[in-house]
């Protein structure tokens, strides 16, 4: 099986069989970012801010805020001023909740956004870890290369598997610290959604079943 460890687009699999890629699949992340790479999830050129003011004798939910914003990737700008592309509304409800911070937060929607004096949309690669999640697509792509030789049904039961495993984790470092920022705001090369799509090439071999231990 696989067991999620923590919620939301900063939690991680722990990986306990063959199911992981399933598990992804189903996870709303990895549908949007579908719905992103084939055109269907189109940028409104408009910035959603989220900010907030929590005393410091309530620490705890303001750091369980931060630690919310940060796991959807929501950009920092001040300490309690979070920016994003995407509507996170539903969900920061779904995981505020029981924490009933709600109440806590200012939304706002704008057109136009500047920080430091510079547009937002010239500040991407300071406000996300970009060059690093490039460099895991990166690695993504030549694991692909290397590994889906191994995923053919004329290979060893384990190393198909293994194989598998081997895709699956690179996957996963590279699409849980990605944004997922819209095409005019990424560099022209960004490896994201090519690397992603072959993965989705290889679903019928990822999601195949895991050979069965003899006792």
């Amino acid at each position: 099986m696989i067991e999620q460890v923590g919620r939301g687009r900063r939690g991680h699999l722990r990986l306990t069989n063959q199911s992981l890629y399933r598990n992804l699949l189903d996870d709303e992340y990895w549908n949007f970012a579908t719905r992103q790479d084939r055109g269907d999830e189109q940028w409104d050129r408009r910035w959603r801010l989220i900010a907030f003011s929590i005393p410091e004798a309530r620490r705890s939910d303001r750091d369980a805020l931060r630690a919310v914003l940060t796991r959807l990737s929501a950009a920092a700008l001040a300490p309690g001023l979070f920016a994003s592309p995407h509507d996170l509304t539903t969900a920061l409800r779904a995981e505020l909740f029981p924490r009933h911070l709600d109440s806590d937060l200012t939304l706002a929607t704008t057109t136009s956004l500047t920080h430091h004096g510079t547009t937002i949309e010239r500040l991407t690669t300071q406000l996300w870890p970009l060059d690093t999640i490039s460099a895991q697509y990166q690695t993504l792509d030549r694991v692909i290369t290397h590994e889906q030789r191994h995923l053919g049904n004329d290979t060893e039961p384990a190393i198909r598997l293994a194989a598998r495993i081997t895709i699956l984790t690179a996957l996963n470092a590279a699409l849980l610290p990605d944004p997922l920022l819209p095409a005019e705001l990424l560099p022209t090369d960004w490896p994201g959604p090519n690397a992603r799509e072959r993965v989705r090439q290889l679903e019928p071999h990822l999601i195949a079943a895991a050979p069965t231990p003899h006792p």
